[in-house]
């Protein structure tokens, strides 16, 4: 197996409207936003578990990529007709659930 290292590059900006590359990689990966790698990622394994968490009787619960596409869809929705505005700020105060982990996606998507 051949690795390549791939070509850091920091920078810091303060102005929300300027792109900046955190990392390249010489060509090797095409670079996709988050919501890009979700889309592709549920259009691969719809039916694949996502997330898996113990309900409140210590039992197993499973959600399928699908279903988590439903709820990020869902909250990032809800988020939008709150207000949140492209580029908006969300902050999220919670414990460690798969709800947080769609939160953050929510926002992601909605702002």
């Amino acid at each position: 197996i051949i690795l390549k290292k791939a070509h850091v590059m920091n920078f810091r900006t303060s102005d929300i409207n300027q792109s900046v590359n955190i990392l390249r990689s010489d060509g090797d990966f095409e670079p996709i936003t988050v919501v890009e790698f979700f889309q592709r990622t549920i259009e691969k394994y719809p039916n694949v578990d996502a997330l898996a968490y113990k309900d409140e009787n210590g039992c197993w619960q499973k959600i399928t990529y699908a279903e988590y596409k439903e709820q990020v869809e869902k909250f990032a929705k809800v988020l939008i007709r709150m207000g949140l505005k492209q580029r908006g700020v969300v902050a999220i105060l919670a414990w460690n659930s798969p709800q947080w982990v769609m939160a953050a996606l929510a926002a992601i998507h909605a702002g």
